[in-house]
Order: structure tokens, then sequence, then C-alpha cells
């Protein structure tokens, strides 16, 4: 599966959407920053358009702007998660470019979603919830450092976990 995506050197706008695309189910390969940012940027202009939609929908009271509306709102959420999966790829991906091993990648995903589902579910309680925007910034922190930037460099097992080695 590694061989499908082609990010190498720079990335251009249209070779991040294809290999987006490209990386369905590709949990394996690596994302570079560029793109990343390049296919975040693709899907925030698609939310832009059909949140555009929505709005323009939402504002008349007839009952056929609010058909139209729920026909938007079914497809924006038919359209979320048929990207659901390549989204984490693409995040899986970029979290190995950065230098997380499998194994630290799935630890991580484990707490990312335990802290925003917990933070959902006790949604009044402040240090969840600044908890919540600390695992979110993290995450994005993550994904804007450069390319092999946390290799472990000591033989330490528990960096080795988490990291992969610097050769």
């Amino acid at each position: 599966m590694q061989g499908k995506i082609q990010e190498k050197g720079k990335v251009t706008f249209s070779q991040a959407f294809k290999d987006f695309f490209a990386g369905y189910f590709d949990f394996m390969g690596q994302s570079t920053r560029a793109g990343f940012w390049w296919a975040h940027l693709c899907l925030f202009i698609l939310s832009l358009i059909i949140g555009f939609f929505m709005m323009c929908t939402g504002f008349s009271n007839s009952n056929t702007a609010f058909d139209i509306w729920r026909i938007i709102f079914f497809i924006s959420i038919v359209i979320a998660l048929c990207l659901l999966v390549p989204t984490i790829a693409l995040y899986i991906r970029r979290w190995r470019n950065v230098g997380f091993t499998n194994r630290g990648i799935i630890v991580l995903l484990i707490v990312y979603l335990a802290i925003n589902i917990t933070s959902s579910i006790y949604y009044h309680n402040a240090l969840l919830a600044f908890i919540d925007v600390l695992s979110n910034l993290t995450a994005l922190l993550i994904t804007v450092l450069p390319t092999k930037s946390v290799y472990a460099t000591s033989e330490n097992s528990f960096t080795g976990f988490f990291f992969k080695q610097r050769t």
C-alpha cells in the first residue's frame, strides 16, 4: 500500500489532493508537511462551500428552504463520514513522518480520543475542557513539526516505544 502516495520533495495542491484520496486506507505511508496542509486546505474550502449553502438556506422561513437545508445537511454528514477515514490516515501518515512509531501513534490516538470523548460527555467541566484544548494543540503541533524531528537519539526503551530511532 505504500506505493500509492506520491509525495516526494515539493508537493503541490493538486498532488496533495490526489495523494489524500490515493491513500484512503493507507495507514502505513508517510505524509509531508506540505502534503498534509494542502489536503487540509482542500477540506477547509469544501467545508466553507457547504457552510455557505447551509447558511444561505438557513435564513429563510419557508418550508422549501428548510427542506433544502436538510438535504444539504444530510449531504454534508455523508461527505464528512466518507472523509473521516482518509483524514485519520493522513494524520497517522503525518505523525509517522515526524518520527512516531506505530505503537506511539496508537497510544497517542487512544489518549486523544479518550480525552475528546470524555470532555464531550462532561462538557461543563473546566479542567476537562482545558485538557481537551491542550490535546488538540498537541495534535496540531505534531503536524507542524518538520520531517524526522522527534526521532529518538538514545537507546532508552521508553523513547524507543514512542519514537523511531535516528539512524
